[in-house]
């Protein structure tokens, strides 16, 4: 079955290569609605914790990229603060789970996102939601650096994130 992709340019040009097809599994969908906790303390040191090795992360992009390029990386860490100290009072107050705290956080701001009325306001949404996966990633322990070797391919995907 011939399968058709259409999307946005990433470079202007001709492109010859073989043709790679980049997917990502949609974590927020594992995430349970009801998984409590008994201690909000050690709930709120995973989430201390995976927003210190997103950091990190982050950190180690900014190494490899140019200054100008590096704005869009320190507002996902600035995002991600944010998501993080109000996934913490959702913690304390309701005892859920650090992930669907940060589910529940996202899922409030994406929609306000997406319905703002401006095209460029609903973009933010996707960063929203690549950084919360990346943090709900580092607490179950399942986020990995992404390697692709480019060269001569054509990189087809939904979305690419930092």
């Amino acid at each position: 079955m011939l399968k058709a992709y259409k999307g946005i340019i990433a470079s202007e040009g001709i492109a010859i290569g073989v043709a790679y097809l980049y997917e990502e599994e949609d974590i927020l969908k594992k995430i349970s609605d009801d998984c409590k906790i008994k201690s909000s303390q050690s709930e709120v040191s995973r989430l201390k914790n995976a927003l210190s090795r997103y950091k990190e992360h982050l950190n180690s992009l900014k190494q490899v990229l140019p200054a100008s390029e590096q704005d869009l990386l320190n507002a996902y860490e600035h995002m991600a603060e944010a998501l993080v100290d109000e996934a913490v009072e959702l913690v304390n107050s309701t005892k859920v789970c650090s992930e669907l705290s940060i589910k529940k956080i996202y899922e409030k701001y994406s929609k306000m996102l997406r319905e703002s009325g401006s095209d460029l306001i609903a973009l933010r949404e996707s960063d929203l939601r690549d950084i919360a996966s990346s943090l709900i990633k580092f607490l179950m322990g399942l986020f990995e650096e992404k390697k692709i070797n480019i060269q001569d391919q054509i990189i087809i995907a939904d979305e690419i994130s930092p």
